[in-house]
């Protein structure tokens, strides 16, 4: 999402809402993923030294990166096809990848200051008796009616369909 000659995300962005969703965008999409140097460490300097600083492997967004390629890996995104899906605010983007299983992918360009947002896409099924919708980044139970997904904040969502026996293990 960034590289040594432009400035990097962080610097541009300066909101670490709106970096995750680059990074999930980057992540999650169809391709190869590049993540330059240091955006774990959330540098901002263009050619800041990586090894001066160390390199920390428990920080929140270098975890945050990790967690989006496990779900790369376990869904098997790699190859997966890609489907856009229409939403209804030019703000937000919804896809999913047809992977092992369906993964629906919601990202947006609000800042930390969004406290909710809706995510309304026709073709999103309701949960049901059988299954529940699970944001496969953070855990939680994802709440969907009406085609509309109704995220809590305005951080990226990767939606998975888990069966409702899984779910209450």
């Amino acid at each position: 999402i960034d590289n040594h000659d432009v400035p990097r995300v962080t610097h541009e962005c300066k909101d670490l809402t709106r970096v995750y969703n680059a990074l999930a965008f980057t992540m999650l999409s169809r391709g190869v993923p590049i993540v330059y140097y240091g955006t774990e460490e959330l540098f901002t300097e263009v050619r800041e030294s990586l090894w001066v600083r160390g390199y920390n492997t428990t920080t929140e967004p270098y975890n945050f990166i990790r967690s989006l390629n496990m779900l790369r890996k376990e869904m098997g995104l790699e190859l997966a096809e890609t489907e856009v899906v229409q939403t209804t605010e030019d703000t937000s983007l919804a896809f999913i990848r047809k992977g092992d299983s369906d993964v629906w992918v919601f990202v947006n360009n609000l800042d930390d200051t969004a406290t909710s947002v809706d995510y309304c896409a026709a073709t999103l099924p309701a949960a049901s008796e059988d299954f529940e919708w699970i944001d496969a980044i953070s855990g939680q139970t994802a709440v969907v009616d009406d085609g509309c997904f109704h995220a809590t904040d305005a951080y990226p969502k990767a939606l998975v369909r888990v069966a409702k026996e899984q779910v209450e293990k």
